[in-house]
């Protein structure tokens, strides 16, 4: 919950652009907020992280290479960030991808694998995570007979 108190007027009136001169701008209202509320569930995800690997048990698979899409949600406290609007205070996005694509480039056979090693890295490597849900898909596997478009392997990994 926001307190706002005897700023919801010049709040008000930032938002209609009347505030200039009487305190600045919207941006001196904001800075005077108190952080007077709690997040109580927050989660940062990264979707659509698609990289060309060579995960899979048949040779073929390991030795021509598949596509394979990742997405991440990664519970951690972000309510600093959220406040301070400084990279500091969360998960760097760019280094999350780094680790992806550094276990990504490992080939496997199985999903189940590479979901558990990106799980157990994601926890290493940023101590502020608490749980990472992992979910790899496989473009167009090589399953015969089946018309399949994707196989996936989902996982949850708490600390």
């Amino acid at each position: 919950m926001w307190i706002i108190t005897e700023n919801l007027f010049l709040f008000t009136y930032a938002r209609k652009g009347i505030a200039q001169g009487v305190e600045g701008s919207l941006s001196i209202f904001l800075d005077r907020i108190t952080m007077d509320y709690r997040i109580t569930e927050a989660q940062i995800e990264l979707r659509g992280l698609t990289f060309f690997a060579y995960h899979g048990v048949l040779p073929e698979e390991r030795k021509l290479g598949n596509t394979f899409v990742v997405e991440l949600s990664l519970d951690t406290d972000i309510s600093r960030a959220a406040y301070t609007d400084d990279l500091n205070d969360t998960v760097n996005y760019a280094a999350v991808y780094d680790v992806v694509k550094r276990e990504m480039d490992i080939p496997s056979q199985l999903l189940e694998h590479v979901c558990g090693r990106i799980a157990k890295a994601l926890l290493d490597e940023f101590s502020s995570l608490q749980r990472v849900f992992v979910c790899v898909v496989k473009k167009n596997p090589p399953i015969e007979g089946a018309g399949v478009c994707e196989s996936a392997v989902r996982m949850t990994v708490n600390r």
